[in-house]
């Protein structure tokens, strides 16, 4: 006996519910997981005046939701079925109340292509009702011209939505071939070179990569990965290969006043064939966080990725619906990927005007701990300024959402900071179960093992950095200090030197080769090296010092310590970097003592404390090995 399949048909549409489907004169519309159920429940009910408790209960089952995103999907579907704000033909709002849907709907169920039945039409509709602005609206900030721009993107997707090269519908399904498991999302570039907004295409991106690393059968390449691509353009299979993955996607946007168009490519990189893409062209703006929802479903669809329960929620989630908070947001996160005094600086900014923006926004409380993390030792700020800061950010991210790994990478380094071992590692792994796409969780974690002594464990978890992100160089830097912490010196150094070729500017690299240089006993190398390291800070000073005084070059490493002090006049210089210049020039009893006043002051800098081969020659002084019990390593 042939399966019965079930309709819902009105005014020229059709839903199938089998394959959750609207159509529109037999063609696809594209709607959300969310908004499809949404129509779903209207329909199946026609005339029937829905609550928006129970719309609510039945589409957000166990999860706690605002009711604005109840409204924005249906500001959507109103869209999507070509209403305007004064005419409501389909879907009726009952002010205080909740929605009905209006419109005759006839419910048909076909067996072997023939129909069996259908049912009565809705009950007539009420006369017109005057309403408010949609939801949506209130999203839109008024002051800044670049979001005005990506809420019209949004709209554009919905309204516009179709193939590229055939009529709107689902993509066609890849061919035979080997499966699609690595994946760079690039920011989507201009279609004019001179028509940019710095940050759109960026947005983007870093949208659908947050969304996308959290279904495990994909490995999706992190935003610091794709950075180098902003504002420039690129060949997205040149990008693939050059990232190491198995599909890109690449998307171009062309605004102009109120009109907008994007276009989006799915490539293989192997062959350069289309695995998905789609178009959409002059339409009125609605949300871009349900445009990134829908993209990001469908590219898991193109990709023949089966998405567990979780991982489609993780799909559908809005970390913020405040459109000026998320661009607060994704500017933070560009400058913190900078790691530089200047960078950290602005990603604090950036990041407290999010939370300022959006109170709620747990990815942006993460981004400001992280933030305070990285400043002890970039800027530097002092610990005593920093640590409460960021643990305050760390433990508002952790309350908001406590199934986020940025949160819990944000904690393990409070632990750390507290000299908290045991904690942070354990924070660090509760990070990877969440995310083991998480290329930072892994680069942390391997950081934490080796400052523990843990060495051959955290190489392990260092490569695994590598695979996730290849073109990290502070990833792949790091690789090269867990080797020097675990005195493999010449591992260190080549490391250091093939991070060196992709990236001859990198300054940490340049630093650290030096110190690996110094250990080695290859002190001439050593100072030229540092001397490559000429931007960073009291740390280069230090660390000139360091290499000028263990290489017998005195006078130099005094100049270097004189110029510290002169600095630490200015402004905060930790005393961990006089202690280098100490060390170099064999000064024990100072070098302890400037350690002494880094435990007193209980600054991050004590993780070096067992592990640094610059300070093994303090190694047996019992002075020295007091402080390494007391900080608990």
């Amino acid at each position: 006996m042939s399966e019965q399949r079930r309709f819902y048909e009105f005014a020229g549409f059709r839903i199938d519910e089998g394959r959750r489907l609207l159509l529109r004169n037999g063609e696809a519309i594209a709607l959300t997981s969310k908004t499809f159920d949404t129509l779903l429940a209207l329909v199946r009910q026609p005339g029937k005046v829905l609550s928006k408790q129970q719309l609510m209960k039945d589409l957000w089952p166990a999860t706690h939701v605002e009711e604005g995103n109840l409204a924005v999907n249906v500001s959507v579907l109103r869209k999507a079925l070509g209403e305007s704000r004064s005419d409501h033909r389909f879907i009726l709002t009952v002010p205080g109340v909740g929605y009905r849907f209006v419109a005759a709907v006839e419910e048909v169920l076909e067996e072997g292509g023939s129909r069996v039945n259908g049912a009565a039409p809705a009950e007539p509709p009420p006369p017109p009702t005057k309403l408010p602005p949609p939801a949506s609206a209130a999203l839109r900030p008024s002051a800044h011209f670049f979001w005005v721009a990506l809420l019209l993107l949004a709209s554009a997707a919905f309204a516009g939505y179709r193939l590229a090269g055939h009529p709107a519908g689902d993509p066609p399904a890849p061919g035979p071939e080997a499966p699609v498991r690595s994946l760079a999302v690039l920011p989507f570039q201009p279609l004019v070179a001179n028509r940019r907004d710095e940050y759109l295409g960026l947005g983007m991106a870093d949208a659908l990569i947050t969304k996308l690393s959290g279904v495990r059968q994909l490995i999706v390449r992190p935003t610091s990965a794709v950075l180098r691509y902003a504002g420039r353009p690129a060949d997205p299979l040149a990008a693939g290969r050059e990232q190491k993955v198995d599909a890109v996607l690449e998307g171009t946007i062309e605004r102009e006043d109120e009109s907008v168009r994007m276009r989006i490519r799915l490539l293989r990189v192997r062959d350069g064939s289309s695995l998905w893409s789609y178009q959409c062209d002059e339409a009125v703006c609605s949300n871009i966080f349900l445009l990134q929802d829908l993209v990001s479903e469908k590219i898991a669809e193109a990709l023949l990725v089966e998405v567990t329960g979780a991982e489609r929620t993780t799909l559908r989630k809005h970390y913020t619906e405040n459109a000026a908070a998320y661009e607060a947001y994704v500017r933070g996160r560009y400058f913190w990927n900078e790691r530089t005094s200047s960078g950290l600086r602005k990603a604090i900014e950036w990041f407290e005007r999010a939370v300022a923006e959006d109170p709620n926004y747990a990815l942006a409380y993460a981004g400001l701990a992280d933030s305070y993390s990285l400043g002890v030792w970039y800027i530097p700020i002092p610990a005593s300024e920093a640590v409460p800061k960021m643990t305050a950010a760390a433990r508002r991210a952790l309350e908001l959402d406590d199934r986020l790994a940025e949160a819990h990478i944000a904690m393990a380094n409070v632990h750390s900071f507290a000299w908290e071992w045991a904690e942070g590692i354990a924070e660090h792994r509760r990070a990877i179960q969440l995310n083991p796409g998480y290329a930072t969780a892994r680069h942390w974690f391997s950081l934490a093992l080796a400052l523990e002594g843990r060495i051959e464990e955290a190489i392990v978890e260092a490569r695994k950095a590598r695979e996730l992100d290849p073109l990290s160089p502070s990833i792949s830097a790091d690789l090269g200090w867990v080797y020097y912490l675990g005195r493999r010196y010449d591992d260190a150094i080549r490391q250091y030197r093939s991070t060196l070729e992709a990236n001859p500017d990198f300054s940490l690299a340049h630093f650290d080769l030096a110190l690996a240089y110094s250990a080695r006993g290859m002190h001439r190398q050593a100072v030229e090296e540092m001397s490559r390291a000429s931007d960073r800070g009291s740390d280069y000073l230090a660390g000139l010092g360091f290499v000028c005084g263990s290489a017998g070059q005195r006078e130099r490493a005094m100049r270097a310590l004189k110029e510290l002090e002169t600095l630490s006049a200015r402004k905060y210089v930790p005393p961990y970097h006089f202690a280098w210049v100490y060390v170099g020039l064999g000064e024990r009893d100072r070098a302890i003592a400037s350690l002494q006043r880094v435990y007193r002051e209980h600054t991050q800098h004590v993780v070096d404390f067992k592990m640094s081969p610059m300070l093994d020659s303090l190694r047996g002084d019992s002075r020295f090995e007091d402080l390494v019990r007391r900080v608990g390593l």
